[in-house]
């Protein structure tokens, strides 16, 4: 379920994900980050409609989106077997540490990292800097402050 703005108390924090019967305060987050990642840019890739273009154009129209500041990272011609070898990752990565981040972006996991140990390294990231990620696919959230969010798409091979 998206996190809304109108969840803000008068202070500009809002809960998100219950842990130990409680909630976690966070402030109210403004920028997005969206990857994009394709293992080759060949007419074969194109025709699996994964292109860069449709993984961007998907991200960008989605309403959590609207009125957040949007930085797009990109390893094109990139395989996703590893994580420290995408540069625009690795950039993408660098930019949650700093802060000030609602949302990391994907078309899917997948586009994102292929890995297990990758995945659980992105939601450490994601959790230390109070984001979480959005699949531009199906408008689906994991909080990785929610065990359950966390531990589906691993359990899940998705």
């Amino acid at each position: 379920m998206p996190l809304h703005p109108s969840a803000l108390d008068a202070n500009g924090v809002y809960l998100r994900g219950a842990r130990e019967g409680g909630y976690r305060a966070a402030r109210f987050l403004g920028r997005a980050l969206v990857h994009v990642r394709v293992s080759r840019l060949d007419e074969e890739e194109r025709s699996r409609k994964i292109s860069p273009e449709m993984q961007r154009d998907k991200a960008l129209t989605l309403q959590e989106l609207a009125g957040l500041d949007v930085e797009t990272f990109e390893d094109l011609d990139i395989s996703g077997k590893s994580a420290a070898n995408r540069p625009g990752y690795q950039e993408l990565l660098a930019r949650l540490a700093a802060g000030g981040v609602r949302y990391v972006v994907a078309y899917d996991l997948s586009r994102i990292t292929r890995s297990v140990g990758d995945q659980a390294d992105l939601f450490t990231a994601l959790d230390r800097g109070g984001a979480v990620f959005l699949e531009a696919s199906t408008g689906r959230t994991v909080d990785p402050g929610n065990e359950n969010d966390e531990l589906g798409p691993m359990c899940s091979g998705q």
